[in-house]
């Protein structure tokens, strides 16, 4: 007999481990043959079960020969134990060989459940089973749903159970908070209302009261069974307010920038009012506040607090700032003890163009004597409101002068409106320097134009006396010739001017020499041979106010001229020695007096005549 050799028992081995494959692969009958090579274990529960699912834990499949790679295992389940196969429920747990862990879910609280391992040898249903075993479910939590109304202060709700869980419902309610977001029973700020009844499946009524109004809520429903204590998800709910009734008043006084605005409280709802006011915008068209801070107005709003800022019946607020020409709307607010905000209705209101001075222009007095002028002016735009009254203001000692003003005279003008206008105006000072403005008014103060200003002539008067009497100088006299003028002079009156006026015939006038004697006996050069050889005297005018130059001009001297003021010429009786016209000045004697006129031809050969002349005083 041979010995074998670790090489021929190698080859044997092979040969054994072949044939075996082939023998546990036949799927002729893919059940039969495989009971002595397949072993599967049911496991145990990993822990105890749920209402609703379980844990299988260590279930086994195991094989003497290779061949269920690939093959499902896992575990099913059944109320019937004899119908606990993969036809029915099951939970897929890998494949092949091995250990393995399954959990079943969706089950139903206190239900006896039968299940077993498996594996699938050929699709879709032909398995091998570890043994059977089973277990229950303990009861569940109860399924319930919650919904809610509330009021200001009071809420009802209603807790719809709809399943036990498996095991008597024997209490349930609500429990509510107002900042916690998840109550629980006992939690500090949760309240608890549970039903006075004994619970049933379906609706079941909890009513809460003494909450606060306006405010959140956070609510759960909750039921106890055997199972313990379940809670639903949370609901939130609002408690209403108890609303102020509110009118809001139409805005008065309405100016370009300003009104006065309010409302009426006609009830507090049951709640007292801490606060009123209104609220008011010029781009939102309802208006608000904000409720945790009423006194400031919401986005685009002014909130504005009445005095006094409580309780109920009408009140009103003057506002200012307003702008000119907008839209704005405006309502009433108040605020309760349990800072509920409630509102009255919206009113708008328009702001008007801004009234501003009219525009006003001081033109020219004229007309203007020593006790009287004419006042002019002119309003050309009313300022946006209609001119109520206007005219003159004026003054001869206030140099800015105002209506009201000390010193200043107003005089009135009618009808007002857009137009030139004057007014004529008496007894001025004479001699003196007034100032005046055109002024009027419309819904604001007084509006004036600019200062303008005029002087009122004097009082003094004059008197004027002629002789038209031809008079022939003698040619080359030294006793000359002469002319009187007799003029009475109110008596206390006191000279202030002179004016010579004189006409004569002469073909040489440089020969010639003219002065005047006053009646207090001073005597003024006048002329003093100026001329050259120029002929006659017209309408020659020599005065105290006179400002032309004699030595320079030419017959036949038609003009104002100043005296020449000459010193010892012209003829014997009648040389001068006065220095100026004001020398020949005197008070009056309210009686007749005398000026008269000398002439002296001082060379040869030409004469003259005087056609006439005549003087003119001026007084005060």
């Amino acid at each position: 007999m041979k010995h074998f050799t670790s090489k021929t028992f190698t080859i044997l081995t092979l040969l054994i481990i072949m044939l075996s494959g082939l023998y546990c692969t036949k799927l002729d009958d893919p059940i039969r043959g495989w009971g002595n090579k397949v072993s599967i274990e049911t496991g145990g529960l990993n822990g105890p079960a749920t209402s609703s699912s379980v844990n299988i834990a260590n279930s086994t499949v195991s094989c003497r020969v290779s061949g269920l790679a690939g093959k499902r295992r896992g575990i099913c389940w059944s109320e019937s134990s004899s119908n606990v196969t993969v036809a029915g429920s099951k939970v897929e747990a890998g494949t092949g060989t091995g250990s393995f862990s399954a959990t079943i879910t969706g089950l139903s609280p206190v239900k006896t459940y039968y299940y077993r391992a498996y594996i699938i040898l050929a699709e879709p249903n032909s398995a091998l089973y570890g043994d059977l075993k089973s277990f229950t479910t303990p009861a569940g939590c109860p399924s319930f749903t919650v919904s809610g109304s509330t009021t200001p202060t009071t809420a009802s709700f209603v807790l719809n159970i709809t399943s036990n869980g498996g095991a008597t419902v024997t209490s349930c309610g609500v429990v509510y908070s107002s900042s916690v977001t998840n109550p629980i029973i006992g939690q500090a700020n949760c309240s608890n209302a549970p039903l006075t009844s004994t619970p049933v499946i379906g609706n079941n009524n909890i009513s809460v009261s003494g909450l606060t109004q306006a405010t959140i809520y956070y609510v759960r429903a909750w039921a106890r069974n055997s199972a313990g204590l379940c809670y639903s998800t949370p609901l939130q709910v609002s408690t209403t307010a108890n609303l102020a009734t509110l009118i809001t008043s139409q805005a008065t006084l309405v100016t370009s920038t300003s009104a006065t605005l309010g409302g009426t409280i006609t009830s507090d709802g049951g709640t007292a009012i801490t606060q009123r006011g209104v609220v008011y915008s010029s781009s939102v068209t309802n208006p608000t506040v904000l409720n945790n801070s009423p006194t400031t107005g919401a986005a685009g709003c002014i909130s504005v607090l009445a005095n006094p800022p409580s309780g109920t019946g009408g009140f009103s607020i003057p506002v200012t700032g307003l702008t000119s020409s907008v839209r704005y709307y405006v309502r009433a607010w108040a605020k309760n003890s349990a800072s509920v905000v409630s509102y009255g209705n919206i009113l708008p209101f328009d702001t008007p163009a801004q009234i501003v001075c009219p525009t006003i222009v001081t033109s020219a007095a004229t007309l203007v004597t020593s006790t009287s002028a004419t006042l002019n002016g002119t309003i050309s735009a009313t300022g946006g409101a209609p001119i109520v009254e206007q005219g003159f203001v004026f003054s001869n000692s206030n140099s800015n002068p105002t209506v009201g003003a000390a010193g200043c005279t107003f005089v009135s003008y009618t009808p007002v409106g857009i137009a030139p206008y004057n007014r004529n105006i008496t007894g001025l000072t004479a001699s003196s320097t007034y100032y005046f403005k055109a002024c009027a008014r419309n819904s604001t103060t007084w509006c004036y134009g600019a200062v303008a200003s005029f002087p009122t002539g004097s009082s003094i008067s004059s008197v004027t006396g002629s002789n038209f009497t031809s008079v022939a100088v003698p040619d080359n006299s030294a006793t000359g010739a002469s002319s009187s003028i007799n003029i009475t002079i109110p008596s206390g009156r006191t000279i202030t001017g002179i004016s010579v006026t004189y006409n004569m015939t002469h073909t040489w006038v440089s020969d010639m020499v003219f002065n005047l004697r006053a009646p207090n006996g001073q005597i003024l050069n006048l002329f003093n041979r100026h001329g050259n050889n120029g002929a006659n005297f017209v309408n020659t005018t020599i005065s105290s106010i006179g400002t032309a130059n004699l030595s320079t001009a030419l017959a036949p001297f038609t003009n104002n001229y100043a005296p020449t003021r000459a010193i010892g010429v012209g003829p014997t009786s009648g040389v001068s020695a006065a220095s100026a016209y004001s020398n020949l000045y005197s008070a009056g004697t309210g009686v007749l007096q005398t000026w008269t006129l000398f002439m002296r031809d001082y060379a040869v050969g030409d004469i003259g005549i005087l056609t006439s002349w005549s003087i003119t005083i001026t007084y005060n």
